[in-house]
């Protein structure tokens, strides 16, 4: 990890992407925490990076004076991969949360990289009165749909920790048998299911003005879920942080 900044005990924001989705998300939301007043700390997990990656990551840090960025690099060498190997794109970023929680990370706040920041999401985030939280969505019929993580919070707290460790080497378990679906979703509803007796208390909802799908002026991030990101609304809010 290249981490050039105290991180024990502060606030960091994880995100993790390929880079497609660096040159396409990535950049532009970096460019819109900058543009919120604060100071905040950002973890970027790199898949298969190249130069011209590292090299604006550099660019970035030197331009964007109130982030300090740290990244992480993932060469995905020796690895039993799923046969879509998005389906580990999205997991590798709770595995590298279980990683920087014991680093000593204060909060964790773990966030799909098409997202768009308006306000700071860590003072509203104060008010959880758990140590953890996702987007629950319990009227949800099929079990993959009733978490989504496109939002994950973790205090770094003892208990957030056992259940962070369960989710990474689950996640890391089931992947080795190479499966044809998402898990990133599955797996958190599953842990929280069957430890409903010592993580019930532990985890509550993402206040619903930290992030929204729905573009509500009131939350202080925005993303898109599938070809939405791709849809006229999304891309006129980015475009609007791409030409600032």
């Amino acid at each position: 990890m290249d981490i050039p900044y105290d991180i024990k005990d502060k606030d960091l924001i994880l995100v993790a992407c390929d880079e497609v989705y660096f040159w396409d998300y990535a950049v532009s939301f970096l460019k819109s925490l900058s543009m919120v007043d604060g100071t905040f700390h950002v973890h970027l997990h790199l898949i298969r990076p190249t130069a011209d990656v590292l090299l604006q990551i550099e660019n970035l840090r030197s331009s964007l004076g109130n982030l300090a960025i740290s990244f992480s690099v993932d060469v995905m060498i020796g690895l039993d991969l799923p046969r879509k190997v998005n389906i580990y794109y999205n997991c590798c970023r709770f595995i590298v949360a279980d990683q920087l929680l014991h680093l000593h990370v204060g909060r964790l706040l773990i966030l799909d990289v098409d997202t768009i920041a308006r306000t700071s999401p860590w003072e509203k985030l104060v008010a959880l009165k758990t140590d953890g939280a996702f987007v629950f969505r319990p009227h949800a019929r099929k079990s993959w749909h009733k978490i989504l993580a496109n939002t994950v919070y973790f205090k770094n707290s003892a208990d957030v920790r056992v259940f962070s460790r369960r989710f990474a080497s689950s996640l890391l378990s089931v992947l080795a048998r190479n499966p044809p679906y998402h898990i990133d979703q599955l797996i958190p509803y599953y842990l929280l299911k069957i430890g409903a007796m010592r993580f019930s208390r532990v985890f509550g909802s993402i206040p619903a003005d930290v992030m929204c799908l729905g573009y509500n002026a009131k939350a202080s991030l925005w993303t898109a879920k599938g070809g939405d990101k791709r849809g006229s609304k999304f891309q006129l809010e980015k475009s609007k942080i791409d030409n600032a």
